[in-house]
């Protein structure tokens, strides 16, 4: 298969189409509408498949419409791998929830399960269909989860952010839920707490007694911060908003954007509906918490297939209020060292580049 790893140009518009409509995206033809496959574009296909985290769900929809059987052998095969490691890391990491949701139960503690993990239970039915890394778990009270942790062989990683390991598996320790604890005016996202949050969450599942899982309008709030934090810079993230509200007609999106009133995350509200594929959910541009123009050329920039500067952030995500803003764009401009430490983002990483050059030229 031709080695694309270098490739900088955007997918073809019929592999992008494709892309869109194994992610559910709302703004995309359905998959009946999709055309098959060709031959010639098998690779790259199955190239950014991967990239975008979308490799279990396009092999799922290729094989439902039959449309598989289109595909060279090679590519064939990639995508049914892609989807098989999927399967077999994600069950692995269901079973690690039930040693820890018992051991959380037995010593009184309690985390809520973020990100990919907990999409696991009720949004994607096949765990095949949604690749997950490493499982993330917010824990307001992080001492107490880490000595649970501890307890069961895990051992850390990485100090800050916390992350610990078993084995060949990850767990990363929040005790923010937006990550303020590294960059601190992320609080502002969600100036009136994140106490409402918790007391809005729910049993993860009978059998996980000692985890939690978000809302559903919070966990779209959350979602949304979180690919918009990381650029957009996979389509995954679009499909598990999408997923997510599939469903909802127009009286819960008018309860997300109530929801994020109340939060004081007005722009989350607009910017998940938009991210989910249903821009007319979300409040209407100029309007207070409605997106601007210059998100929503990004939004499209990237449903085109094409990355993201290492700013987009900057112009997604916006505090309510002016100074917020400003002291916001301050901090991702200017962070902290333990942040440039840490490499956070791909601004960061430049950031981290100069700041290491400065210090030497000083």
């Amino acid at each position: 298969m031709t080695d694309l790893s270098r490739r900088r140009r955007p997918p073809h518009p019929e592999t992008q189409a494709l892309l869109l409509a194994a992610a559910g995206w709302g703004g995309a033809p359905g998959p009946e509408a999709c055309r098959p496959p060709r031959a010639e574009r098998a690779a790259e296909l199955v190239y950014f498949a991967r990239e975008e985290g979308l490799g279990g769900l396009l092999f799922a929809l290729l094989r439902r419409r039959g449309l598989d059987r289109r595909l060279p052998d090679e590519a064939r095969r990639s995508l049914e791998g892609l989807y098989h490691r999927a399967l077999a890391g994600n069950v692995r990491r269901l079973a690690l929830l039930e040693e820890i949701g018992r051991t959380f139960a037995a010593r009184g503690v309690s985390a809520v399960l973020i990100q990919g993990m907990a999409l696991l239970f009720g949004t994607y039915p096949d765990p095949g269909w949604r690749p997950v890394t490493d499982v993330d778990l917010w824990a307001p009270e992080r001492k107490a989860a880490e000595e649970a942790l501890r307890a069961l062989g895990f051992a850390v990683a990485n100090p800050r952010p916390l992350v610990l390991h078993r084995g060949g598996e990850r767990i990363d320790l929040h005790a923010d839920l937006l990550g303020a604890e590294r960059v601190g005016n992320r609080r502002r996202f969600l100036p009136r707490g994140e106490n409402a949050i918790l007391a809005a969450c729910r049993p993860l599942a009978p059998e996980q007694p000692g985890l939690l899982r978000l809302s559903p309008h919070d966990e779209m709030l959350y979602l949304a911060f979180h690919a918009a934090k990381h650029n957009l810079a996979r389509l995954m993230w679009l499909a598990d908003l999408a997923r997510l509200s599939a469903a909802w007609e127009a009286a819960r999106w008018r309860e997300l954007r109530e929801r994020a009133v109340a939060l004081g995350a007005n722009g989350l509200g607009a910017l998940a509906a938009a991210l989910a594929g249903n821009p007319a959910a979300g409040a209407p541009a100029g309007e207070q918490g409605g997106l601007s123009a210059a998100a929503r050329c990004l939004i499209r920039r990237r449903l085109a297939g094409r990355r993201l500067p290492a700013w987009a952030f900057l112009i997604l995500l916006r505090p309510a209020d002016l100074a917020g803003r400003a002291a916001f764009v301050a901090e991702s401009l200017f962070p902290r060292g333990a942040v440039l430490a840490a490499g956070e983002g791909p601004l960061r990483r430049h950031l981290g580049r100069a700041a290491r050059a400065l210090t030497f030229l000083r």
